[in-house]
């Protein structure tokens, strides 16, 4: 093996110990606060969920936050899907064409996390109600145990239709 590639795999190896033993590969999770704030990430476009052809849902990542750390938050969240492209503004009063729903502990098996940060990663199909746009906008809406709700910026995902 040549003295450069060893070198490499020295490096990552101590890099990766160095990481490990310093618990970076953990979330960073804060009990029993509120949520302040909420980051939310789709893919590019829509997913195709169950195998068959076509679009049929989204993939999001649901990130809560209370003072710039990620918590697991206790409420309810729901996630909203308007049919087309919405500002915010419009959004309160557009009808969503589909909710989904969950309690704190519907969350737990969706909970997941990376460098550090916990979020929740959620397939969301539509079924029966599927956009007739060329896009969708979807929104977080968080509403705490103590009644706070909390809203994400509205994130637009191209839809394929066949």
């Amino acid at each position: 093996m040549k003295p450069t590639v060893r070198y490499a795999l020295l490096y990552i190896a101590c890099g990766t110990a160095f990481l490990l033993s310093t618990g970076c590969n953990k979330p960073i999770m804060l009990k029993a606060k509120n949520v302040d704030h909420i980051d939310l990430m789709t893919q590019p476009v829509a997913a195709n969920l169950d195998g068959m052809p076509g679009p049929d849902g989204l993939q999001v990542k649901v990130y809560l936050y209370n003072e710039d750390k990620t918590i697991s938050g206790k409420g309810k969240l729901e996630m909203m899907m308007f049919d087309g492209n919405e500002s915010l503004g419009d959004l309160y009063s557009s009808k969503p064409i589909k909710t989904w729903t969950f309690s704190s502990d519907q969350l737990k098996p969706f909970m997941a996390s990376s460098y550090g940060l916990l979020h929740y990663q959620l397939a969301l199909e539509w079924g029966d109600n599927k956009p007739t746009s060329k896009t969708v906008t979807i929104l977080a809406h968080f509403t705490n145990s103590d009644g706070k709700k909390i809203v994400s910026q509205p994130v637009v995902v191209p839809v394929m239709l066949e």
